[in-house]
Order: C-alpha cells, then sequence, then structure tokens
C-alpha cells in the first residue's frame, strides 16, 4: 500500500470522474424527447431492463422486503402495465434461482415482495414494458457483536463505469464494507481507490479484482484503511458491469453507537447537491461529506432551508476544497439556529463535487442510538417516488424542498399495502396533513391523495405520512419542477433509524446508455455480456417476447 504525496486522488481517476462531469451535463440531464424541463416525455425504449438489491438481510433474520413500484403514468405509456420477475443469488448452489414472478403492475401501482436472502443473499429486478422502481428495508434484533437496526436502500442499475461511495467509517468501532454485485453471465474487474482527509490510498489488494459471473463480493475495508473517521471508496470498473453499495456498522460496546446503514454510491460529479434532510443537536452529528475530484480547488457555497425560505449560513457561506480533497462539514457549523434539522444545498463555483450525508445519534440507552447514510440530489424534478416498509410506533416523514422562486402546492398520492390486522391503535399524533390514514384492507392497496401545506421558494416542508396500520408503502410527490425529496422513518422505543432519497422521474424518463461492456486504458478489454442473466430472469415472464429481451443489455 502507498500514500498519494503529490496528489490526493490518482490522476487516471480524476480523469475518468472529470469526464462523467461532461457526460452528465449531457445525457443525465437530459431527457430523450422533446419536452420542458421536469416535464419530459417518456421514450419508446428501452422495453426491458432492471436494478440490483443489493443489501441482502441480517444474520439472525433472514427475511427481507422488497417493495416494487411501477413507474408513475406519462404519455403515451399510461396504459402500459410493467411485468417483471425477481431473481434470487447467493441463498442457493449456482449462479442464481429465480423467485416467483412479481405482480402485473399499473402505471404507480405498489407491490410487496417478502424474500428469504440472510447476509450472503441479493437480488436482480428484472422489468418489461414500464421501468419497476426497486427498494429493499430488512431489520435485525442485534446480538453482541452484531449491531441492531433497520436498513433501507434503493435497489441499483449497473451501468456506471465510476461509482464512488462516501461516508464510511472505520474509527471507534465502526466496520466499513464495500459490495460488488455482477448479476451478468461474463466475469467483471475492478479497482478501488480509498480517499481520506489527508490523501489517497491505492493498496494493491485492491487492484484488478474479479467478480465472477452471478456472484456478490464483499470487501472489509477497515483491513486496508483502519482508524479512518471519514473514508470514500472510488470504484472503476474495468470490465463487464457491477452495481456498488456500502454498508456501514457501528457496535455500541465499542463506539457507543449500535447501528447499520446502506452506503448508496454517487455516479457522476455536479454542480449542485441539494440534502432535504440534516439533523443536527445535543448527541446527534449530521455530517456532510464533500470529494473535489478535480486537480484544482474549488469553492462550494452553502444555503440552508428552512420552513420560512433560504438564507446563507453566518460564518459558513463558502467551503473552500482542495484538489481531490474528502471534506467533512458538521452540521452545527452551518445550522442558521437552533432547529434540529436542516436543509442544505452545496453548489460549486467551478467544477462538479461529489455530495453525501449521514447522521449518528448517541443516548445512554443503546436502543435509542443508530446511524443512517444518504445520497443527495444533484437536480430538482417535477415528481418523486419513495417507498417503505412502516410498524407500529414508528413515524415516516417526508422532506420536500422547493428550489423553485415560487411558492409550490405539492401532492402526494399516499398508496398503503396494510397488514390484514392492525397491531395497535392508531396514533393520535397531529399529522402536517388533512388527510386521514388509510383504513386496513386485506384485498388490495389503499391510496389517497395528501395536500400538505404550500412550501414557500426556497423552503423546506416536512409532511407525517399517516400510516399508523399499514404494512408497506409508496409515495408519489408532485408539485413543480423544483422539487427535491427524501424520507426518514425513526422508532418510538428503538430507534432504528432510516433515511433514504426518493426516486427523481428523470430516472424512468431517461434512456440510459446501452453498453455490452468497455475498455478503459489498462484494462483488460470489456467483456460482452449479449447473454446475460438479466434475460435469463425476464424471459421466465409470461408473454415476454425474445426481441425484447435482445434490447434489455
Amino acid at each position: 500500500m502507498r500514500r498519494s504525496s503529490l496528489r490526493p486522488v490518482p490522476v487516471v481517476v480524476l480523469t475518468v470522474l472529470a469526464l462523467l462531469a461532461g457526460a452528465a451535463l449531457d445525457v443525465v440531464a437530459r431527457p430523450v424527447g422533446s419536452g420542458t424541463t421536469g416535464a419530459a416525455t417518456v421514450p419508446s425504449g428501452p422495453s426491458a431492463g432492471g436494478a440490483v438489491c443489493m443489501t441482502g438481510a441480517g444474520p439472525l433474520r433472514t427475511d427481507a422486503d422488497v417493495l416494487l413500484v411501477a413507474a408513475p403514468g406519462t404519455p403515451p405509456m399510461e396504459d402500459v402495465a410493467a411485468r417483471g420477475a425477481l431473481l434470487t443469488f447467493g441463498t442457493d448452489p449456482g449462479p442464481g434461482s429465480r423467485s416467483t414472478e412479481v405482480d402485473v403492475l399499473g402505471p404507480g401501482g405498489t407491490s410487496r415482495a417478502g424474500v428469504t436472502l440472510g447476509p450472503e443473499g441479493w437480488l436482480w429486478v428484472g422489468w418489461a414494458d414500464r421501468p419497476l422502481l426497486g427498494w429493499q428495508e430488512w431489520s435485525t434484533p442485534g446480538a453482541p457483536g452484531d449491531p441492531a437496526g433497520t436498513v433501507a436502500s434503493r435497489c441499483l442499475p449497473v451501468d456506471p463505469p465510476v461509482q464512488t461511495v462516501l461516508g464510511l467509517s472505520t474509527a471507534e468501532g465502526d466496520e466499513a464494507l464495500l459490495r460488488l454485485a455482477n448479476p451478468f453471465t461474463a466475469d467483471a474487474t475492478f479497482a478501488v481507490t480509498l480517499v481520506t482527509p489527508s490523501g489517497a490510498l491505492e493498496p494493491v489488494a485492491l487492484r484488478n479484482v474479479s467478480v465472477r459471473a452471478g456472484t456478490r463480493t464483499t470487501l472489509r475495508l477497515n483491513d486496508h484503511a483502519p482508524e479512518q473517521r471519514d473514508l470514500a471508496a472510488i470504484v472503476t470498473v474495468g470490465a463487464g458491469r457491477l452495481a456498488v453499495e456500502g454498508l456501514q456498522r457501528s457496535v455500541a460496546a465499542v463506539g457507543g453507537v449500535d447501528g447499520l446503514a446502506s452506503v448508496p454510491p454517487v455516479a457522476t460529479p455536479a454542480l449542485a447537491w441539494t440534502v432535504p434532510w440534516l439533523p443536527s443537536g445535543p448527541d446527534t452529528d449530521g455530517i456532510v461529506w464533500i470529494l473535489n475530484p478535480a486537480p484544482r480547488d474549488v469553492v462550494v457555497e452553502v444555503t440552508v432551508h428552512t420552513p420560512e425560505g433560504a438564507s446563507v449560513p453566518e460564518g459558513t457561506a463558502s467551503i473552500e476544497v482542495g484538489p481531490g480533497e474528502l471534506r467533512r462539514v458538521d452540521a452545527v457549523d452551518v445550522a442558521a439556529d437552533d432547529r434540529p434539522v436542516l436543509a442544505l444545498t452545496l453548489r460549486s463555483q467551478t467544477t462538479g463535487i461529489l455530495v453525501a450525508t449521514g447522521a449518528r445519534f448517541g443516548a445512554d440507552d443503546a436502543a435509542r442510538t443508530g446511524l443512517v447514510r444518504t445520497a443527495a440530489s444533484s437536480l430538482p424534478d417535477a415528481e418523486w417516488v419513495v417507498a417503505g416498509v412502516t410498524a407500529p410506533g414508528r413515524r415516516t416523514v417526508l422532506h420536500i424542498v422547493n428550489l423553485s422562486e415560487e411558492v409550490v402546492e405539492p401532492s402526494i398520492a399516499l398508496t398503503s399495502l396494510p397488514d390484514p390486522v392492525a397491531t395497535e391503535e392508531p396514533s393520535t399524533e397531529e399529522p402536517s396533513t388533512e388527510a386521514v390514514a388509510p383504513a386496513a384492507n386485506a384485498a388490495g392497496p389503499v391510496t389517497v391523495t395528501l395536500t400538505p401545506v404550500p412550501i414557500a421558494a426556497g423552503a423546506v416542508g416536512r409532511v407525517v405520512l399517516p400510516l399508523d396500520v399499514a404494512g408497506a408503502w409508496s409515495a408519489v410527490v408532485s408539485g413543480g419542477p423544483g422539487l427535491v425529496v427524501s424520507r426518514t422513518t425513526f422508532g418510538d422505543e428503538q430507534l432504528a433509524p432510516v433515511a433514504i432519497a426518493a426516486v427523481p422521474s428523470r430516472a424512468w424518463r431517461t434512456v440510459p446508455a446501452m453498453r455490452s461492456g468497455r475498455v478503459l486504458e489498462g484494462w483488460v478489454a470489456g467483456l460482452g455480456t449479449a447473454r446475460d442473466l438479466r434475460r435469463s430472469a425476464l424471459s421466465e415472464v409470461p408473454g415476454m417476447a425474445p426481441d425484447l429481451l435482445e434490447d434489455a443489455g
């Protein structure tokens, strides 16, 4: 292992990230077809695709929930339903075993699938005709040396050639894991560069690593960068394709905090990032991590969003981040007042940056401790979707930032899939909307429309979802092109915090680049994936046409 002395991040990584920044402006931010910003038309293809659900489940409670939502209807696809299947990996011998097909879902339809995975299990969610958005959620009661908590994450795409995981820690009893999954029939190779506030590490053991077809590999980063409070992992895929995600663990017996959280990757740098939820206060450490991939200094301007509007924090109006530097910003340093929760927008004046957030909750009672990691959002959008699981005694809140220059009146289509029998009396807490919780209905989903109070320009609104008897739920948030949305869930007795960014409409309205492997200088040529496992999963869906499968890669 050697430590960089001249450049905190190797120049080849900086070059690739810089190219991605340009690609983000040309492809990711520009929907296919005509249309105005935030209201692009749905393209005619691709007609099949999928994503990887990485997190598995815990070693003590091996079951997990998969939440699927069909992309909301937009012309000309209002009446096209989504078909899909789940392919399970890591639980049986062999490359994969097909589970039962999922329900056929109309636009905005929601489905919940229970799966048994354990810590080594993971899933491919394949879809046809209409995109399916997927999330996975599971809980573990904990044991000596094994933290308790709830983990929620979005099912991930596999196309980005470079993915960066920010917000990892290997200090004070923390354990940082990096997971890489290959759902295809072609092997993949990758390399990892670790970045700390003092520079970059390039462990020899993390260069040109292989992931066999249909397998997932887990790297324990404590073995390569021990006692690092702030750590980022840059994963460069050399051949094939991979899904990447981190898992952060903390044990109360060592560090005083008991919890675990998935750590989502960041695919491309951007000039601006918005964080709808960042906690601050006694025994609460809200954190923002900024990684500057450019070989020059960058100045990052900070804007704080409150329910009243936007403002510039005193003393921290801007932050200078050096070339290749990983910078930690504590919420207490940018909080405008004593508010326990705030929202932020970070904007670079020159080149793109990478941003992620998280929090660490301390308490005398280990059950009231926990940690979260959350992705920031690089662009506002007109429509957002998020889904999850709830239980009695847990409170779910949507955090909505209005980046437009006008007051917006958001609308929330809340769909509940209640458990057949409610296990607790409904909460008497005042919700932040006029809607009431949907009644338990074992026959099928129940959808209501919530009408929160208007959100001022530059302000943030927080909406408590009325989920007193719901077992699973989804929410579609709309109301103007300037919205950014995230979700949090906390328990009354055991904290088990969850924080996750919602999915913007551009994620299902934009056609991704079609790749069959890739070539990077200094790497083996990309391996073709003309016949891959996600086609095998989709081929099991009744009525799937072979010519559609050829477009799935």
